[in-house]
């Protein structure tokens, strides 16, 4: 997919949608004890993607770590957002969701453009949270100005 997703106003719904599961499942794992680093979220990222190909992702063989659960449970999360994603399209200068879900090669681009996102926000260093803090930041404020609209 050639077009760039994140700026294209189509899109913009989906990809909140897909980084507000990475937003819970960091909350929901500072709650827990846990830390994640940008290379946890890039990793579901690559799961999702080869998913999205036909590449499933192999279980891990013997019991999973609390970090272990709590991605696997991400992953899930992050891959039964596919199915809510609806096409949109432009009708009479507004654009409008169909009943048609996205198609795996819009699917893979949402994905990878977020993956270019974590690339771009990360800061690079073995555990760094660039990209976690500023997605922490941003769907506040996106939730806060969702709320004012409402």
């Amino acid at each position: 997919m050639n077009e760039d997703l994140m700026t294209d106003s189509r899109f913009a719904n989906h990809l909140f949608r897909i980084e507000s599961v990475f937003a819970a499942t960091d909350i929901h794992a500072a709650r827990e004890g846990m830390v994640l680093s940008d290379s946890a979220i890039r990793s579901l990222l690559v799961k999702a993607i080869n998913e999205a190909g036909g590449k499933g992702a192999k279980a891990p063989a013997g019991k999973l770590s609390a970090k272990e659960s709590l991605l696997a449970e991400a992953l899930a999360s992050l891959i039964g957002v596919r199915p809510l994603l609806k096409n949109v399209v432009e009708k009479d200068g507004k654009l409008v969701e169909t009943d048609e879900p996205i198609s795996r090669e819009i699917w893979v681009g949402l994905l990878e453009t977020l993956k270019l996102s974590v690339e771009t926000r990360g800061d690079g260093l073995p555990g760094g949270r660039g990209y976690l803090e500023f997605l922490k930041e941003f769907v506040e404020q996106a939730r806060g100005a969702m709320g004012a609209e409402g």
